[in-house]
């Protein structure tokens, strides 16, 4: 059944006098008509089934990724053998990628698939999308270090192990970190359109996507596949050398 309310300009702060419609059919209910408060038109609320349902489900999520990826992080810290073999600093790095994501941006994206809307404010947009951006092209370019690593291992199986030192690791990994903030900073400087209210988007501008697409996206799933792909061809040649 709909339910019609008359919204007065001197009840809730509602910018004018307007007659709003809403849908209660469903489980929980939700408004199905856009509002407009002091000016700001929000979009429909969400019913209480999507809600419950959303959070639930996506609250799992964050809790396996949180709690899977601190479990490497323990696992890689305090055994003994993982911690000395140097190549496990790349999955430690992909891992705190990942498990910092699962904290800090999953429940803020919670809150908008919920409410459909922004309603944190701008500066904190600005800052959790520039996080956003930052851990994943992090996670991203750890997986690229950890194939090519791989990659080599397999190709050079003598000399490799001799040249990756704690040093050159430790640099390959500070280079991860400080390219995903060169890609995370530019909208904070000012490339970026502002967005309209209760909005919180990434950057629109054309150069930007490019530039920030193609050092997250584009070279490392390139790289990733040529390592792999390698990789597969060498384990097939050595597979039928066995067999000969």
């Amino acid at each position: 059944m709909e339910y019609h309310t008359q919204l007065n300009s001197t009840q809730g702060g509602i910018s004018a006098a307007e007659t709003d419609t809403c849908n209660y059919t469903t489980v929980g209910g939700g408004c199905m008509n856009n509002y407009t408060v002091d000016g700001t038109t929000f979009p429909p609320a969400p019913s209480l089934q999507h809600a419950l349902t959303s959070g639930i489900f996506i609250g799992i999520i964050i809790l396996v990724i949180v709690f899977g990826n601190c479990m490497v992080v323990v696992a890689v810290i305090k055994d003994r053998h993982l911690k000395q073999a140097v190549q496990n600093r790349f999955i430690l790095s992909l891992a705190v990628a990942d498990m910092l994501l699962g904290a800090l941006i999953m429940p803020l994206s919670l809150h908008l698939e919920i409410l459909h809307y922004w309603a944190l404010g701008p500066v904190l947009c600005d800052i959790w999308l520039a996080i956003d951006v930052f851990l994943c092209t992090a996670s991203t370019l750890s997986l690229v270090v950890v194939s090519l690593d791989r990659y080599w291992s397999v190709t050079k199986a003598l000399e490799y192990p001799q040249l990756r030192t704690s040093r050159k690791v430790n640099i390959s990994i500070a280079g991860i970190w400080l390219t995903s903030a060169l890609v995370s900073l530019p909208p904070l400087a000012g490339w970026k359109t502002q967005d309209a209210p209760l909005q919180c988007n990434l950057s629109d501008e054309l150069g930007y996507i490019i530039y920030s697409l193609t050092i997250s996206f584009y070279i490392p799933l390139i790289i990733i596949l040529i390592a792999y792909g390698r990789i597969f061809l060498v384990a097939r040649r050595f597979v039928k050398h066995l067999q000969v």
